[in-house]
């Protein structure tokens, strides 16, 4: 958010966005992606390509920093909320690398976006969450007084209609 809000960048790639912004820049939802689940290959559960959410309700669950990752946490404890069981979170992590660090060294799971598995992921197995799972949300900010307004809405408009990577 910072190199947009100097002006280094005219369009940015968010998780999900809050009102507040929406009043600072042009907001779009590109989508909601069904997250993974990660976890280390020596987990009971690693396994299983396939869990249900009510799977991972005594699991003990590394996050997502909010001052990294803002609102990344939220969808993780209304998922558990829906299905009965409020999370146990043990840490939390600021990069995908720290992520996958800490759970092959634990007993811990994750949840990643399904893009996450083409990185280097010694060590980690994933598993799809059976619906309903933990959606993670994918929007698009821009700056509205750009000079270059009619293409960045132009590329908006094609990033909406990008089927997401899984």
């Amino acid at each position: 958010m910072v190199a947009l809000r100097r002006g280094d960048v005219d369009v940015a790639l968010l998780g999900p966005t809050d009102r507040a912004l929406a009043k600072e820049f042009a907001v779009r939802r590109l989508g909601v992606l069904p997250a993974m689940i990660a976890m280390s290959a020596a987990h009971p559960l690693a396994k299983r390509r396939k869990l249900a959410l009510q799977d991972l309700r005594n699991a003990s669950w590394t996050v997502w920093d909010e001052k990294v990752f803002p609102s990344r946490v939220a969808p993780l404890r209304e998922a558990a909320a829906a299905a009965g069981f409020k999370p146990c979170i043990s840490g939390a992590v600021d990069s995908v690398a720290s992520l996958f660090l800490q759970l092959a060294t634990s007993e811990s799971v994750g949840y990643v976006l399904p893009m996450s598995k083409k990185l280097p992921h010694a060590g980690i197995v994933f598993a799809e969450l059976q619906p309903p799972g933990i959606g993670l949300a994918m929007d698009v900010a821009w700056r509205r007084d750009v000079n270059s307004a009619s293409e960045v809405v132009a590329l908006v408009d094609l990033l909406a209609r990008v089927p997401p990577v899984k």
